[in-house]
C-alpha cells in the first residue's frame, strides 16, 4: 500500500465511452464538472506546502497535487469539448484475443519445423508449457495466445526481430 500522508480521500475518476463531446449529455458535464470541483477543493483544503531553505518552496507533495490538479482539468476541458494541444486522443481498435487448441499450436510449432524445446525458448516458456498445450492439459493464456497468432500469422516475424537466425 502506497501511503499518501497530504490525501484524507483519494479519488479516481474513469470516464469510459463517454470521452467524446457528442457522447456526453449536459447532465454527464455538470457530474463531471462536480466532481472535479469537489476533488479540487478537497486538495486545495489540504495543500501543504514546506519550506526548505535547501530546496525549493514547494514541495514534492504540492507538486503532485498540482500535476493531479492539472491532469482533472484538462479531461474537465476536454468533456466540455475544449480539446487543446494538452489532450491527445488515439483512438484504436483491438482484435478479439485468439483461442489457440491442442491442435493448432503443434500446428504452428510443426510449420516451423521446431522442436517443442526450441519452440518454448522462442515463447519464453518452458519445454513441459509446450508439452501441456500440445497435449489439451493446458491452454495458453493472454500474451501467449496474441504470440500464438502473430507468428501464425506472420512466421517470417521470428527471423525479422532475430528471434531465430
Amino acid at each position: 500500500m502506497i501511503d499518501f500522508p497530504f490525501f484524507e480521500h483519494l479519488f479516481l475518476i474513469s470516464i469510459i465511452k463517454k470521452n467524446e463531446k457528442e457522447n456526453l449529455s449536459e447532465k454527464d458535464k455538470k457530474i463531471i464538472s462536480n466532481i472535479i470541483g469537489s476533488i479540487e477543493l478537497n486538495l486545495r483544503k489540504n495543500k501543504e506546502v514546506t519550506y526548505d531553505k535547501k530546496k525549493s518552496k514547494n514541495s514534492s507533495s504540492t507538486r503532485l497535487k498540482n500535476s493531479i490538479l492539472n491532469g482533472l482539468n484538462q479531461a474537465l476541458e476536454y468533456s466540455l469539448g475544449n480539446k487543446n494541444n494538452a489532450v491527445w486522443l488515439h483512438k484504436v481498435s483491438i482484435s478479439e484475443l485468439p483461442n489457440f487448441q491442442s491442435k493448432e499450436i503443434k500446428n504452428i510449432r510443426n510449420k516451423l519445423k521446431l522442436s517443442q524445446n526450441l519452440f518454448a525458448q522462442i515463447l519464453g516458456v518452458s519445454k513441459k508449457t509446450v508439452e501441456a498445450w500440445e497435449s489439451g492439459k493446458n491452454v495458453p493464456q493472454g500474451p501467449a495466445q496474441r504470440v500464438l497468432f502473430i507468428i501464425s500469422k506472420n512466421p517470417i516475424i521470428l527471423n525479422e526481430l532475430k528471434i531465430i537466425y
